[in-house]
């Protein structure tokens, strides 16, 4: 009879500690995909690419900026470079755009998200960029870091340390300082 009670109890037992699980299906996209928006060569269309969504730290972000991971889930900007060696994409939209992504190029003072608000931030894909302020151009091809001198912007990659961690792509078009330019954003 005490056999029978300890059985019953440990069954009792395991029934108030299962787990439901939920899952959903994987979407297969290969061997290839792309953008569905359209290639312009005089506007330097067809940006697209992979996103993850982040929360704001304290920073209004803005669209073309390059943010780096800054605690759980939240990401930030910054002028400190050693920051950037957590480098996290650049800003595409967020909850001030309803959670779209840019597909033009982005005015100024297009702003993506205000403190802890969700952000929207490519990894890889075509973009658009803040040149910083100093940058005297960057050519078409070169490759870009995190700028040190307008927290956000981009600037062109200049030491061997800045491939390790914190060149985050290549520009499509030449930029100018104070410009949005297209650039490939490839996040190691």
């Amino acid at each position: 009879m005490k056999k029978l009670g300890l059985i019953l109890f440990v069954m009792a037992v395991s029934a108030f500690a299962a787990v439901t699980t939920t899952y959903k299906q994987v979407k297969t996209l290969g061997p290839y995909y792309n953008t569905t928006e359209k290639y312009d060569a005089t506007t330097g269309g067809q940006a697209g690419g992979e996103i993850r969504i982040w929360k704001n730290g304290v920073d209004t972000l803005f669209v073309g900026d390059v943010v780096y991971v800054s605690a759980n889930n939240t990401v930030r900007k910054s002028t400190t470079l050693a920051l950037y060696n957590t480098v996290a994409g650049v800003v595409v939209g967020g909850t001030k755009t309803s959670m779209s992504g840019v597909t033009s190029i982005p005015g100024a003072t297009d702003t993506a998200a205000l403190a802890s608000q969700q952000v929207l931030v490519m990894t890889r894909g075509r973009t658009w960029v803040r040149v910083d302020t100093v940058a005297a151009g960057i050519s078409a091809g070169a490759e870009i870091k995190p700028s040190i001198y307008v927290a956000g912007a981009s600037a062109a990659k200049s030491t061997a340390i800045d491939s390790f961690y914190r060149a985050f792509g290549r520009m499509i078009d030449t930029g100018i300082a104070s410009t949005r330019v297209l650039a490939y954003i490839n996040v190691k």
